[in-house]
């Protein structure tokens, strides 16, 4: 297929037109939507007299009016190819009125107004107004909104929109009315709108100032009883952006609705939050701790993003960031603060290698700010969000948690109400500040791929001399990037720290001297990166004694983890060169101390025990070897349990049986017996019959989850009496089999390829819902030795799946294809049967841009 038109940063030009105020009427039928829009637009004082055009995509003109007068066929014309509707020879200021007529029943995309099961609703972020109506589809134009809808009363008894209710009524044939008023201005990305039979959960939060604000969460009657814990995170969030932001919530009710089908976890459109019901519903039979824990931090990073998104929004698609990794760091701040710090930032820093280190170093690598792009919905990544929390985060270590509060209070102050850039966002702080953060800017904002620090010590009586040296090989890192680095000198006689503090590097070479006791008489240990403090790869040459020594000694607890991570990692890929490579006593005493050492806390126990995900094992390497990775990683495994079978067993046996509780501390107890548990179940020792207990006596689904995972690793009657109790209790709830296809589309098993494609024809599962697409696809996708597996089944299926996906929903078989990602990392059989997948799915005709654009990256990694 012809390339699509590439969209460049460079070539942003403000638009023609303003548009102050959109009046927006529905009358909602089953089988389709009559939408009104009278918007009030004025020319800009820059802009040249002539046509104005509307983004109009999926859509029946029906009625065009200018002032109040009919247009005719020749004064308007709707291009279906580049999806324009243009009006001639409009005034400098006027009235438009349009009317068309959509099908949200056939809307399978999802995006713009469609139909979850039997709900109306609406996804209009980043490009799907232009799918409700003619409209200047950008978010640089903020209007002032009000919507009014009609549907059927029996039927479609609730109406929502954003804002607040202004009124409502009963109409003819059974039909009712909702009118609804937004008093701020706002993006159409913004927007939302739904209909359908709901029930209401209703709370109250009273602000800062004294105001009352209901709360109500919307959903399905059967789900009407799994929202209590989201009403508490809503209600802890508010208190939180208060107290640490100064940011009080200002429309006069909140609301929040779940549904089934939508594209991604949430959507925070003004004062009407729409939920994926994976991240809202809950319970303890049907949710596991990380599901708790997933839930509480996306409704606070929905809530937030009223000031870090709605209030200040983006100028342009281009500065995602602004607002999505402001309020990832936002998020990350607030579970940091109400839970356990240290935790928190070691789950993230090992999301960001997991995840985004990947993206940074392969064909979809982009800066946090992408020069271009084709398909917007391409680039809701890791990057963008992740990486883009990162370099938030990096603002805070330099100018500390008060000095960054004052910039972002600037940050407020300055932009309130308005449609802004990175560059804005950052001259908010050094306003507050008085520092300049150009080089800041220019090297994390424009440039992609990770940075590489490599060190050189020296020491000498009384002084200590490190040089550091950065480097970045993605071509679009031509200068040095500036971060923070946290230190710590650590006496390697006393284990005692000598000395802590932060290096700023600015340029690709430093040298930084530290001054010492004369007393101190050995080079001391460094400990470098403490707290994560950039997203970084740090090279170092390390010993495995080093590295034990830290680990024991180190005062940071993001430092002493990734200590314990090094040194598995280096074991197991001695195990992958030589499958008797020696493993010394010492390393596996260490993990005993882990077992037992009760000053550490269950849940930082159970981190530290975790061994490397696949993934960084093979990364250092030219090309990855997943399957040696794996059989190597289980080699080790088992030697640690089986040197510790009675330490693991008393740990596991010493926390079953408790009471259910979604306390912190019980969620952490849980996590250190069930890491138990996964370790036992590699012992020589068969321990299966742990798992089938746990999973008959849980009651709790963390419990059962942690069981069916352990289970699902070996074929047998174990395994397939445990699927099969939980598919005839859980079949009718979605949410629920979601997990189901997961954990069988992650087991290494040998028959785990022709389980996923049985699952595929159950009647529980739906092949256009995203949710079932990403728990049974999606996971596939990262069992990487599944996948990679050698003859190349595993991506002919996937090939499969993201061109059916992309006949219908353009976003998720995008993303689907981005699981193909590490094709120039594999070795040259696997490469040549992965090319004829790529180019096959290239070669599709009517392939949507979204999907183009992620295999054409791809494809063009390797000639």
């Amino acid at each position: 297929m012809t390339k699509p038109k590439e969209i460049f940063l460079k070539d942003y030009k403000a638009p023609d037109f303003r548009v102050e105020k959109v009046n927006l009427f529905f009358d909602i039928f089953d089988n389709h939507t009559i939408v009104r829009n009278v918007s009030t637009f004025s020319r800009s004082e820059t802009a040249k007299p002539g046509s104005l055009r509307l983004n109009a995509e999926n859509m029946e003109i029906l009625s065009v009016k200018v002032d109040g007068n009919d247009l005719n066929s020749d004064q308007y014309k709707l291009d279906t190819t580049s999806n324009i509707l243009e009006i001639f020879a409009v005034p400098d200021s006027f009235t438009l009125e349009t009317k068309v007529k959509i099908k949200p029943q056939e809307n399978k995309e999802l995006a713009g107004l469609y139909k979850s099961d039997d709900i109306f609703c609406t996804q209009c972020e980043p490009l799907g107004f232009r799918r409700i109506t003619p409209h200047l589809d950008r978010p640089d134009i903020m209007s002032k909104f009000t919507v009014r809808i009609e549907a059927d009363k029996k039927t479609l008894p609730v109406l929502l929109s954003n804002g607040n209710p202004i009124d409502a009524g009963d109409l003819e044939k059974g039909r009712h009315f909702v009118l609804w008023e937004d008093p701020i201005p706002k993006p159409n990305y913004l927007f939302a709108l739904v209909a359908g039979d709901l029930v209401v959960k209703e709370n109250h939060f009273t602000t800062m100032s004294g105001k009352v604000v209901p709360l109500r969460i919307y959903t399905e009657e059967k789900d009407k009883n799994r929202v209590d814990h989201a009403m508490e995170s809503l209600k802890k969030s508010m208190k939180w952006d208060e107290e640490r932001f100064g940011r009080e919530y200002d429309l006069d009710i909140f609301m929040i609705v779940a549904v089934d089908a939508f594209n991604s976890g949430a959507m925070e459109n003004k004062g009407l939050n729409i939920f994926n019901t994976s991240a809202i519903l809950c319970d303890a039979e049907s949710s596991t701790d990380a599901n708790y824990q997933y839930i509480d931090r996306v409704v606070a990073h929905e809530y937030f993003h009223n000031w870090t998104g709605n209030r200040i929004t983006c100028r342009d698609w281009f500065q995602l960031t602004l607002k999505e990794g402001l309020t990832v760091f936002r998020d990350t701040e607030y579970s940091s603060d109400l839970g356990d710090r240290a935790v928190k930032r070691i789950d993230d820093m090992a999301a960001l290698k997991m995840y985004q280190f990947p993206e940074d170093g392969g064909p979809m690598a982009h800066p946090i700010r992408p020069p271009s792009f084709i398909q917007i919905e391409n680039f809701y990544t890791m990057t963008v969000y992740e990486k883009g929390c990162e370099v938030i985060r990096m603002l805070m270590t330099f100018l500390g948690r008060e000095g960054f509060r004052k910039g972002m209070d600037k940050y407020f102050e300055l932009f309130d109400g308005k449609a802004v850039t990175t560059e804005d966002f950052v001259s908010a702080f050094e306003i507050t500040s008085g520092r300049d953060f150009t080089a800041f800017k220019d090297s994390w904002y424009s440039q992609a791929g990770t940075p590489e620090v490599s060190y050189v010590e020296h020491f000498e009586p009384g002084k200590y001399t490190i040089e550091i040296t950065q480097k970045n090989n993605h071509p679009s890192a031509k200068n040095p990037y500036h971060f923070p680095l946290l230190f710590g000198l650590i006496d390697i006689h006393t284990g005692k720290e000598i000395q802590a503090g932060m290096w700023e590097m600015t340029d690709f070479t430093q040298t930084f001297e530290v001054e010492l006791d004369t007393n101190i008489s050995v080079k001391p240990v460094l400990s470098l990166l403490r707290d994560f403090s950039a997203p970084v790869k740090v090279v170092t040459k390390n010993s495995i004694e080093t590295d034990l020594f830290l680990f024991k000694n180190d005062t940071d607890p993001v430092n002493r983890y990734e200590a314990g991570q090094r040194i598995s990692k280096k074991i197991i890929q001695d195990l992958m060169v030589d499958e008797k490579a020696p493993i010394s006593t010492e390393v596996l005493d260490n993990f005993g101390t882990i077992l037992t050492d009760e000053r550490l806390g269950e849940a930082f126990r159970a981190k530290c025990l975790s061994l490397p995900d696949l993934y960084s094992v093979v990364s250092e390497n030219k090309v990855y070897d997943y399957e040696a990775a794996h059989v190597a990683r289980r080699k080790f495994s088992r030697a640690i349990v089986d040197y510790h079978e009675s330490k693991f067993l008393g740990i596991f046996e010493q926390f079953s049986g408790e009471p259910y509780s979604k306390s912190e501390d019980a969620m952490a107890r849980r996590m250190l017996k069930n890491t138990a548990l996964s370790f036992l179940s590699n012992a020589t020792t068969n321990f299966e019959s742990l798992a089938v207990k746990q999973f008959e006596k849980s009651d709790n689904m963390t419990d059962t989850m942690a069981a069916m995972v352990v289970l699902a690793k070996n074929p047998g009657t174990a395994r397939d009496k445990a699927l099969q109790v939980f598919y005839e209790k859980w079949k009718h709830d979605p949410m629920v089999m979601n997990k189901w296809f997961a954990v069988q589309a992650s087991s290494c098993a040998d028959d785990t390829f022709e389980r996923v494609g049985k699952i595929e024809s159950d009647a529980a599962f739906d092949a256009e819902n995203p949710n079932k697409i990403r728990s049974l696809f999606g996971t596939f996708g990262r069992n990487f030795p599944k996948f990679h597996v050698a003859d190349g089944s595993g991506y002919k299926f996937l090939a499969d799946k993201v061109l059916q996906v992309d006949r219908f929903n353009k976003k998720v078989a995008g993303r689907l294809a981005t699981l193909f990602d590490q094709y120039q990392y594999l070795d040259a059989k696997r490469q040549k049967l992965m090319r004829v997948q790529l180019d096959r799915i290239l070669a599709q005709k009517g392939l949507s841009d979204a999907t183009f654009e992620v295999v054409d990256r791809i494809r063009k990694s390797v000639g």
